[in-house]
C-alpha cells in the first residue's frame, strides 16, 4: 500500500504484506508519473521485492494502468474513438475504477456517463 508522500514524487513509502503475514516498510525510488493519480496514497499496488530488500521493491507497471489508459477510456465513453479492451485484470480494473471515479466526481459528470465509464472499464484496460 502507497503511503502518504508527493503525488508522484521519487521517493515512495510502502507498507508491504509479506508471504509469512509480517509487514515491512520500503522506500523504494520510483518515478511514476504515468501512474500519478492511478496510484495515490492508500493504493494497494503490485510489486517485485528482491528477498529482505523493501527499500528494492519495483512496481509491476503491466499491472498498473496509466493515467492517458484511463483518459482514453472516459474519452470514449464520452464519444470519443474506440479503445481496444485490455485482458480483464481484476486489479488493473480496480485501479482504473479509483481514479475514474474521482474524475466523475470532480467533473460532475451525469450519471449515465459516469455509468458508462464504468461500464467500459469494467470490460478491460
Amino acid at each position: 500500500m502507497v503511503l502518504p508522500g508527493g503525488e508522484a514524487a521519487p521517493h515512495v513509502t510502502l507498507a508491504i504484506e509479506l508471504p509469512d503475514g509480517r509487514t515491512a516498510i520500503g522506500k523504494p525510488f520510483w518515478i511514476y508519473r504515468k501512474h500519478a493519480g492511478v496510484i495515490d496514497v492508500g493504493s494497494w499496488v503490485p510489486i517485485t521485492m528482491p528477498a529482505d530488500k523493501p527499500d528494492k521493491a519495483t512496481l509491476e507497471e503491466n499491472r498498473v494502468p496509466t493515467f492517458d489508459e484511463v483518459a482514453a477510456i472516459i474519452a470514449e465513453a464520452l464519444g470519443g474513438p474506440p479503445v481496444p479492451p485490455g485482458v480483464p485484470d481484476e486489479l488493473r480494473i480496480s485501479l482504473a475504477l479509483r481514479y475514474a471515479n474521482r474524475i466523475i466526481a470532480l467533473g460532475g459528470l451525469p450519471d449515465a456517463v459516469a455509468a458508462a465509464i464504468r461500464e467500459r472499464i469494467q470490460r478491460g484496460i
